[in-house]
């Protein structure tokens, strides 16, 4: 793992855990492998002008992908991928990795997934893992969840208030620990540019790559980086 460009920022934010209806999509494709093929394979292609356009255009109010337990934005006009597998009982893909939500540009340069892991495989504990911070820095967790040969260039943590919860039984009133994310700017080894965030909820590990070829990354670092940066965990 190459050492970072730059030292780590920290962010701190307030929290909103507004919801406003429930996507769920699975299936059982490795994120960064997902990103890593899909997007060299439309680095190949040749494009449409209209479509290479559409790609680039950041729209004043994106759509809003809302899981149970997390949220991201994305561009108007991108294609949701509903299920790319299917098949699969429930409770095989609970026992596996799977891709949680899964959009493409039009021109299918750019791919975002998001993928869930239990926390207790990357790292044994007594108690369960609430909060990525638990797994270690921002870069010791980067070298469990990156592929090898990945070069990091910036890393920030934003750290995220969440408000106190009225459990409404005699415990009344709990304060809530801050959610954290572990933002990374990478490229792959295959030289996909991609933005990944990372947290931690209920021991489950939830990873969002947002990747594009190398030779796209001029018009697509805005739009990755919107992408990345609009993910959030949403706490019960």
């Amino acid at each position: 793992m190459s050492p970072c460009a730059k030292p780590v920022r920290h962010i701190h934010e307030q929290y909103d855990t507004h919801r406003r209806d429930i996507i769920n999509t699975m299936t059982l494709i490795p994120l960064l492998n997902g990103i890593m093929s899909a997007s060299a394979r439309a680095a190949e292609d040749p494009v449409p002008p209209a479509a290479e356009a559409a790609a680039s255009v950041v729209p004043v109010k994106p759509k809003l992908f809302i899981a149970r337990d997390f949220l991201f934005e994305y561009p108007r006009g991108w294609t949701l991928i509903e299920d790319l597998e299917g098949g699969d009982s429930m409770a095989d893909r609970r026992r596996q990795n799977v891709v949680r939500g899964e959009v493409k540009s039009p021109d299918g340069t750019i791919s975002v997934s998001v993928i869930q892991q239990q926390a207790s495989k990357l790292k044994q504990t007594l108690f369960q893992i609430t909060s990525i911070s638990q797994l270690g820095t921002a870069e010791e967790v980067s070298k469990v969840i990156l592929p090898p040969g990945t070069k990091i260039n910036q890393v920030s943590v934003r750290t995220f208030e969440v408000p106190s919860k009225n459990t409404g039984t005699v415990v009344g009133v709990i304060e809530r620990d801050p959610i954290v994310i572990y933002r990374y700017s990478a490229q792959l080894q295959n030289g996909v540019r991609s933005e990944i965030a990372a947290g931690v909820i209920l021991g489950r590990i939830l990873i969002l790559g947002a990747g594009c070829p190398e030779d796209k990354w001029d018009s697509s670092e805005p739009v990755l980086k919107a992408i990345a940066d609009s993910f959030k965990l949403l706490p019960r």
